[in-house]
């Protein structure tokens, strides 16, 4: 969104992530505009389940409203609503909240996308299908169980020191590492 042109996953050698941007105009932004940049990508304000789910502003009859929650709604679906389908377990559904009719189909869609893969066109129809048909307080649910927390203090803050890949953790005794079992994709999101 902001012109990145890469990124890199750092495991904090705790239990969080890292987001790296190697591009000096993200080195240089100052306190009010790394704020302004979370603010823009934020979707839950606050820990655990306690969350509350930042949903952009809506205006009246404007295309940018429009355009700017279209984005919201394709992040949502994209980063938090198909990861959980395809990797969430049986019990960690239950404990979302999802109704167990839609636990049994989001259950097929794991054994079909294991047979033939994620990014097929089948799978993309069942998932944007069941979609559909969750209840909105299915959805606001997946979204708190799931939604990545960011660190405030530490995205917004200039003087903080990054913990340098191959750096050990001090109080985890980790270490910090670009490549590691904890970086793998449900490690990070479940």
């Amino acid at each position: 969104d902001f012109g990145a042109s890469g990124y890199f996953l750092v495991f904090s050698g705790r239990r969080g992530v890292h987001l790296w941007f190697p591009d000096d105009k993200f080195f240089r932004l100052n306190r009010d505009q790394r704020q302004a940049v979370l603010d823009s990508i934020r979707i839950i304000k606050g820990k655990g389940l306690d969350g509350k789910i930042i949903r952009p502003p809506r205006f009246k009859n404007s295309v940018i409203s429009q355009l700017v929650n279209r984005r919201y709604e394709d992040r949502i679906y994209n980063y938090i609503y198909k990861p959980f389908v395809l990797y969430s377990t049986r019990n960690r559904m239950r404990k979302a909240g999802i109704k167990e009719s839609h636990i049994d189909k989001m259950r097929k869609i794991q054994r079909i996308s294991s047979q033939i893969g994620n990014s097929n066109e089948m799978i993309e129809n069942l998932l944007r299908k069941l979609y559909r048909t969750l209840s909105q307080e299915e959805k606001n649910s997946i979204i708190i169980h799931n939604a990545p927390r960011i660190d405030e203090p530490c995205t917004t803050d200039v003087n903080r020191l990054m913990r340098i890949p191959g750096s050990i953790h001090g109080s985890t005794g980790k270490r910090v590492d670009f490549q590691s079992d904890e970086l793998s994709f449900e490690n990070i999101w479940f």
